[in-house]
């Protein structure tokens, strides 16, 4: 239960589903400006796109969709990241999801900050293996 400040201290299903579905609003609406500042591995001004469809296909695939816990929920993310991948960015943030995924393979109905944190690491992990030569800004 929430202490009676308002503190979260867990995030169940429905908070990761709306925290995810936000974010990737967030970075939908963002994808001109992700495209100016695309520099690296090469200017080609085609981050944000990438992302953008990416992501997009994670919020169709999932969005009707019900869930019976936080993996299966990240399963069913990372699969549709992982088929909508377009180009390194798009790439790289669905083994991101995979990761995430991976690392909640042994929670169910909630995640506290200790296995919040190990499957953010879990994730970062994917992410970075990834890539051939991981260099930061990528």
């Amino acid at each position: 239960m929430e202490s009676s400040h308002n503190k979260i201290t867990y995030i169940d299903q429905t908070r990761l589903h709306r925290a995810v579905t936000a974010g990737i609003h967030n970075v939908i609406s963002r994808q001109d400006h992700l495209n100016k500042i695309n520099v690296f591995p090469v200017p080609d001004g085609d981050t944000g796109t990438n992302l953008a469809f990416t992501l997009s296909t994670i919020l169709k695939g999932s969005y009707t969709q019900t869930h019976n816990n936080i993996h299966t929920y990240l399963e069913e993310v990372a699969d549709y990241a992982i088929n909508g991948a377009r180009g390194n960015s798009g790439t790289i943030f669905a083994q991101f999801f995979v990761g995430l995924s991976e690392g909640s393979k042994y929670v169910k109905d909630k995640f506290t900050s200790k296995n919040f944190v190990t499957a953010i690491t879990t994730a970062s992990n994917y992410a970075h293996r990834s890539l051939s030569e991981p260099k930061e800004g990528t």
